[in-house]
C-alpha cells in the first residue's frame, strides 16, 4: 500500500524501536501553501476536519495533543489535502522525533504522555 504517496525518501535517523509498529492513514491538511513534514514529525488532529498537522501545543482545536507520527517525509500540494503514514503504536526514539520550533519542556512532556496515551512509547 502507497498510501497515496508519489515518492518515497530514506532518513538516516533511527526514529522506531525494537517493538513492531503498527501503522494508519492520515490526511494531513492543506494550508494554501506547499510544505513538507519530516519522518518523526509529531502530530496532531483538527477535531472538527479530522485532518492532521504538525503538533501546536499552543492551539484549541485539537492540534495541541499529540496523536500519531509521521512515518515518512511527505510533501502537501498546496490546494489539496495529503494521505501520509503513520505510526499509531510502537516505540518510538525520542532523537528521531521532530517537534515544532519554540516547544518547551513542559509541552515536550506532555506530549510524550499524550502519545504513551495512544500506544506510542518513546524511549
Amino acid at each position: 500500500m502507497n498510501y497515496g504517496v508519489e515518492s518515497i525518501s530514506r532518513v538516516v535517523r533511527k526514529l522506531v524501536g525494537d517493538h513492531q509498529p503498527i501503522m494508519d492513514s492520515v490526511q494531513l491538511k492543506s494550508t494554501g501553501a506547499e510544505y513538507t513534514l519530516e519522518s518523526g514529525t509529531v502530530l496532531g488532529v483538527i477535531t472538527a476536519e479530522d485532518k492532521h498537522v504538525q503538533l501546536d501545543p499552543a492551539a484549541a482545536d485539537g492540534s495541541d495533543a499529540a496523536v500519531c507520527v509521521l512515518a515518512m517525509d511527505v510533501t502537501v500540494p498546496a490546494a489539496d489535502d495529503e494521505a501520509a503514514p503513520v505510526y499509531i503504536h510502537g516505540e518510538m526514539l525520542e532523537d528521531g522525533l521532530i517537534w515544532p520550533d519554540g516547544i518547551t519542556e513542559a509541552e515536550k512532556k506532555t506530549a510524550i504522555a499524550q502519545l504513551r496515551g495512544v500506544g506510542l512509547f518513546v524511549i
